[in-house]
C-alpha cells in the first residue's frame, strides 16, 4: 500500500471509528471497522493504533500512550512511516494532556519529520495543529498565536475542508487554554462549517467536538441560555444512541452550566441522567470480550462513586438553595417591615414577629448606645425565658460584658455553646456558679443557661447604633445561614432606627413650622391663622362661648413720634398682659394693634372681670410718653346664629369703647391734653 494510501487508511480508521460510535457504541464496531482489519491480530499496529483511539476518547491517556508505544514500534519495525507518524501525533497528543510537554514536542517533531519526508502535507499541518495546541497548553501564547498564524495560509493552499477544521478546531483549542473565548467562537464557527462541508451531517465526533467547545466557551463567557441551547443541540443530534460518550459529555457540560446558574435542582435532576448514560455505556463495553473487563468494572464502580458523591452533593447545595430562598424572602420581608416602621419601640417586635418563622430562640433585645452606655430598652422574652428590667444598662467601658465587646470591637459574633464566651470576655467575670456576667449569658429561673447566642452591631455611617442580640438556652441553636440572615436584620434595624431618628426630627420640624405658622412672631400668642381655625372649630362644635375683640389706643402716635421699636414694645406689653389676664382662654394677635380672646364658656360677669383687669393692668405700665391703653368689645355665641355676626358684634362694641375713650379725654401726654384729632 503506497503512503498516499496509507495516510487516507489510517485517517479513515479514525473518522469511521468516531462515525460508528454514533451508531451504537465504540467497541461493539471497532472491530469490524474496515475488512482489512479483519486480517489482523490483537497484537497487530493497527489494532494497537485503534484501540489508542478508544483510550484517548475515554480519557485514559497512560494507556493510550502504552497502546500508541506499542503501535509506533510496530510500524517503525515494519517500516511504516505514515503509521508510525499518526501514532506519534496521537501519542504526543496524550503526553500534552497528562503535561508530559517534552516528549509532546519530541513526537510530534518526529511525526512532522516523517510528514517532510515522505511529502505528506496533511500530516504535515497535522502535527503543527498538535504543535499550536501544546504551545497553549505551556502558557506560550505568542509562540501558539505565531505558529495559527503562520499556518492558515498553508491550510488555505491545500484547500481540504476536513483539514481546514481541524485546523479552526486546533486553534480554537489553544485560544480556550488561553481563556480567550470570544476569539475561541469565531475560530469554533469556522471549524463548523468546514466539518459540515467535509461530512455533510453533524452526527460526527469533530462537528459535536466543536459544538462541545462552543458551549464551554459560552459558559465561560457567562452567556449561560446560549450554551444550554448548544447542549441541546448536541443532545437532539445524539438521542437515540445513549450508549455514546457524547451524551455523557454533553449532560457533564448542562450539569457545569446549571451550576453556574444556581439552578442545583436541575444540575441534581441532569446528575442522575449522566449516572443512568454512563452506565450503559460502560456496560456495553464489559459485554465485548476483548476489552478489559476487570478495568471496565473498576472505571464503572468509580465512575459511579463521583456521581454518588456528585448528587450528594447537588442534593445538599440544592437544600441549601431552599432555605438561602426562604432566607433571602423572610430578609425582604423584615426590610419591607421595617421600613414602615418609624417607631423604635415596634422595631423589635417586627423582627421577633418575623425570626419565629425560622429561628428557635429564647430571647431577642436591642440595646441602643446612650452617651457612655449600651442601654437595652427593648426585649421580646419567649415561653421559658427570664424577663429582665428595663431599661438595663451596660457601660460601654466595662469589658466583662460579650455586648459592649462586640460594639466596642465592631464584630458579629455567632456563639454555639456557653464556653465561646471566654474567647470574648475574661473567666473571671465567670461567677461560682458558671453565669456569665451578662445580661445574655445568665442562668434562668429553671437553673439552664444561654448556650448559643448571635450578636450583630447596628452600623450606620461608620457609627455604631446599638446592637441585636438573640439567644437561646441550648447548644448549637444557630447555623451559618441563620447568622448571615441576623446580619442583614441588624442592618435593616441600622436604618429602621436611622429612619425613626429621622422621622422623629421631621415631625419636631413639622410641629415647630407648624407652631410658628399658627404663631406671632413679635408677641408670642397665636396668629390671625390660629384665631380662625379655633374659631370655625368652635363654632362647628357649637358650645357657647364669648369673643373679646381688643385694640390698643394710639398705636399710630406713638409710632410716629417715638418709632416703631416703641410701638412694638407697646404692643407685647399688651399680648403679656392678655396673656396674664386671660390665662385660661385663647389669646390671639389678629393684626397691627388688634388682638382677640375666645372664652369658651365665660358668663358676662367674668367677661366684664376680664376687661376691668385688662384696662386697669394697663393703666400700670407706662413704657413712654403715652401710657399703655385699650378698647375692648365683647360679644357672645348665644348672641348671634352666625359666626360673622358674633365677630361683627364684637368689633363694633369695641369700636364704641374706643370712641368713648377718645371723647372723654383719657389720653394724657406729659400730663397735658394731648391730640385728640386721631380717632380711628
Amino acid at each position: 500500500m503506497g503512503d498516499a494510501m496509507r495516510s487516507k487508511y489510517l485517517r479513515e480508521i479514525v473518522d469511521n471509528y468516531d462515525m460508528n460510535r454514533m451508531k451504537g457504541g465504540a467497541a461493539k464496531h471497532k472491530m469490524s471497522l474496515l475488512p482489512a482489519v479483519d486480517e489482523l491480530t490483537l497484537q497487530s499496529a493497527d489494532e494497537n493504533y485503534l484501540m489508542g483511539r478508544v483510550y484517548f476518547a475515554n480519557g485514559k491517556n497512560h494507556e493510550s500512550i502504552e497502546m500508541y508505544i506499542k503501535a509506533t514500534e510496530k510500524y517503525k519495525a515494519l517500516g511504516d512511516l505514515v503509521g508510525e507518524a499518526y501514532a506519534c501525533i496521537y501519542c504526543s497528543m496524550n503526553y500534552r494532556e497528562i503535561r508530559n510537554f517534552a516528549e509532546s514536542r519530541k513526537l510530534t517533531r518526529r511525526a512532522y519529520d516523517i510528514g517532510v519526508e515522505i511529502s505528506d502535507s496533511y500530516i504535515v499541518l497535522f502535527s503543527i495543529l498538535v504543535s499550536i495546541v501544546t504551545y497553549s497548553y505551556e502558557g506560550m501564547q505568542a509562540e501558539s498565536d505565531k505558529l495559527r498564524i503562520n499556518t492558515e495560509a498553508m491550510v488555505k493552499e491545500v484547500g481540504h475542508p476536513k483539514l481546514a477544521g481541524d485546523y479552526y478546531n486546533n486553534s480554537a483549542h489553544a485560544l480556550m487554554t488561553g481563556k480567550r473565548y470570544d476569539e475561541a467562537l469565531e475560530q469554533l464557527d469556522m471549524a463548523y462549517e468546514f466539518y459540515l462541508k467535509h461530512y455533510d451531517t453533524k452526527r460526527v465526533a469533530n462537528v459535536l467536538i466543536v459544538l462541545g467547545n462552543r458551549a464551554k466557551a459560552l459558559v465561560e463567557l457567562g452567556r449561560l441560555d446560549e450554551a444550554m441551547a448548544v447542549f441541546d443541540d448536541i443532545e437532539q443530534t445524539v438521542r437515540g444512541d445513549q450508549e455514546d460518550i457524547f451524551m455523557i459529555e454533553v449532560l457533564r457540560g448542562k450539569i457545569d452550566a446549571m451550576r453556574v446558574r444556581g439552578d442545583f435542582n436541575a444540575a441534581y435532576h441532569e446528575s442522575r441522567r449522566l449516572t443512568e448514560s454512563y452506565s450503559r455505556w460502560m456496560k456495553s463495553l464489559i459485554r465485548h470480550p476483548r476489552v478489559e473487563v476487570d478495568m471496565m468494572r473498576e472505571d464503572l464502580k468509580e465512575f459511579e462513586a463521583r456521581l454518588a458523591k456528585m448528587n450528594e452533593e447537588l442534593t445538599i447545595k440544592n437544600r441549601l438553595l431552599d432555605k438561602m430562598t426562604k432566607n433571602n424572602e423572610l430578609v425582604r420581608q423584615v426590610g419591607s417591615s421595617l421600613a414602615a416602621t418609624h417607631n423604635v419601640e415596634q422595631i423589635l417586635e417586627v423582627v421577633a414577629h418575623e425570626c419565629d418563622k425560622f429561628l428557635k430562640y429564647n430571647t431577642i433585645c436591642l440595646a441602643l448606645v446612650e452617651g457612655d452606655n449600651a442601654v437595652v430598652r427593648h426585649a421580646v422574652v419567649k415561653e421559658g425565658g427570664d424577663r429582665m428590667e428595663l431599661p438595663y444598662y451596660l457601660p460601654l467601658s466595662d469589658p466583662s460584658y460579650v455586648i459592649t465587646y462586640c460594639i466596642n470591637s465592631d464584630v458579629d459574633l455567632m456563639v454555639r455553646e456557653k464556653k465561646e464566651f471566654f474567647k470574648y470576655i475574661s473567666q473571671d467575670d465567670f461567677d461560682k456558679d458558671g453565669r456569665v456576667r451578662d445580661s445574655n449569658s445568665r442562668r434562668n429561673s429553671s437553673g439552664k443557661y444561654v448556650e448559643s447566642a448571635i450578636f450583630c452591631p447596628l452600623r450606620y455611617g461608620g457609627e455604631i447604633l446599638g446592637l441585636l442580640t438573640i439567644q437561646d438556652y441550648n447548644k448549637a441553636s444557630f447555623d451559618e445561614f441563620e447568622f448571615e440572615v441576623i446580619k442583614e436584620i441588624a442592618s435593616f434595624i441600622s436604618l429602621a432606627i436611622i429612619n425613626s431618628r429621622k422621622n422623629d426630627e421631621v415631625l419636631a420640624r413639622m410641629e415647630m413650622l407648624a407652631s410658628i405658622s399658627l404663631q406671632d412672631p413679635l408677641t408670642g400668642l397665636g396668629n390671625r391663622r390660629a384665631f380662625n381655625l379655633q374659631y370655625k372649630k368652635m363654632l362647628e362644635e357649637g358650645d357657647d362661648f364669648a369673643l373679646m375683640f381688643v385694640d390698643m389706643n394710639h398705636l399710630k402716635v406713638i409710632n410716629d413720634t417715638e418709632g416703631h421699636d416703641v410701638g412694638d414694645r407697646y404692643l407685647m406689653e399688651i399680648g403679656r398682659l392678655l396673656g396674664r389676664e386671660c390665662r385660661d382662654y385663647n389669646v390671639y394677635r389678629l393684626s397691627g394693634d388688634e388682638f382677640a380672646v375666645l372664652a369658651p364658656g365665660a358668663s358676662k360677669d367674668v367677661v366684664e372681670e376680664i376687661i376691668s383687669s385688662i384696662k386697669s393692668g394697663c393703666e400700670q405700665i407706662q413704657l413712654g410718653e403715652y401710657p399703655l391703653a385699650v378698647s375692648v368689645g365683647c360679644a357672645f355665641s348665644t348672641e348671634a346664629n352666625h359666626g360673622d355676626d358674633i365677630f361683627r358684634s364684637a368689633e363694633a362694641r369695641m369700636y364704641l369703647d374706643k370712641h368713648h375713650y377718645y371723647i372723654s379725654g383719657e389720653i394724657k401726654k406729659n400730663n397735658k391734653v394731648g391730640d385728640r384729632q386721631e380717632v380711628l
